[in-house]
């Protein structure tokens, strides 16, 4: 039987990050990961409008602040009217993290969303609207050929 490796494991040193950037004493260690945890399932529930293709949560030393930088195809999605739907998301994460932690919240927006797979996925929605597989998967492929990065 062979050894499996993991494939962001195996990329992580030289195409890739770390999800999470931070450190911390081994008692507090489960209590921060729960965190990140409830913080991703969180921001993933508006996924499925807004297009998200990463989610980064740095915390300095003493895990006091909170950098979330959200990577998404639809900003605008997050920030919504007068910055409406990003207040809500803000008190949604304060409720979830520790109260004295200040938490910075970066929407970063994909200038090519055609480039990343996990928006073109979410783009077809075959699985969630339970369209035809064919005319999904014409639409996704065309959509990616057409794309600036496609090389053949």
């Amino acid at each position: 039987m062979g050894q499996k490796v993991h494939p962001l494991g195996f990329r992580l040193v030289t195409t890739q990050t770390h999800k999470s950037i931070w450190f911390t004493e081994f008692k507090t260690y489960p209590e921060l990961l729960a965190e990140d945890t409830a913080i991703r399932t969180l921001i993933e529930k508006k996924s499925k409008i807004g297009g998200i293709a990463k989610v980064e949560i740095k915390r300095n030393g003493n895990c006091k602040k909170i950098e979330i930088t959200i990577h998404s195809a639809r900003p605008g999605l997050f920030v919504g009217n007068e910055g409406n739907e990003l207040k809500q998301l803000y008190k949604n994460l304060k409720k979830l993290v520790k109260k004295e932690s200040n938490i910075l919240i970066n929407i970063v927006e994909i200038k090519q969303p055609d480039s990343k797979a996990i928006l073109i996925g979410d783009y077809c929605g075959i699985i969630r609207k339970k369209s035809c597989l064919s005319k999904s998967s014409k639409k996704s492929n065309s959509t990616c050929t057409s794309s600036k990065n496609f090389r053949n």
